[in-house]
């Protein structure tokens, strides 16, 4: 315990815990008790059965819910919805499991989903214009 250095980094948001602001953590977040504000972790994100975020989670790793959280969750590994857990808003995410039970409720879709739509809608603005410049041309060809 003293004299070695942990490679990883837990911070966890007790049961009668309420946070009013941002949270910003180098390694994994657990939360039992209420986050009103944001969640940015460099590790994973876990909301325990008693927990509930309002607000945005941005976790580099997995996020898994047992509890509620309202507004966005992006996380660049798994995402991972337990059987007591809710999620009302939107959600990015590299995978996805949501169990028997479990609610995800609004906008979804991974990240290659989001990727490729920015793609396509880029492409369609794209020929869009062109299809604007070339009917241009074409009317003033005509006057």
């Amino acid at each position: 315990m003293f004299g070695k250095k942990s490679t990883s980094h837990q911070t966890i948001i007790g049961r009668d815990a309420i946070v009013e602001g941002n949270v910003r953590v180098k390694g994994n977040i657990h939360v039992d008790g209420r986050v009103e504000g944001d969640i940015f972790a460099k590790g994973n994100v876990s909301i325990g059965p008693a927990g509930s975020v309002l607000g945005e989670i941005r976790s580099d790793k997995t996020t898994i819910i047992a509890g509620t959280l309202e507004g966005v969750v992006i996380t660049r590994g798994h995402l991972h919805i337990l059987p007591t857990g809710v999620v009302e808003g939107r959600a990015s995410y590299t995978s996805l499991t949501v169990d028997q039970g479990g609610v995800l409720h609004g906008r979804v879709g991974s990240q290659h989903e989001q990727k490729q739509n920015e793609s396509n809608s880029s492409k369609e603005l794209e020929e869009a214009a062109l299809l604007r410049r070339s009917f241009t041309s074409s009317m003033v060809g005509q006057a």
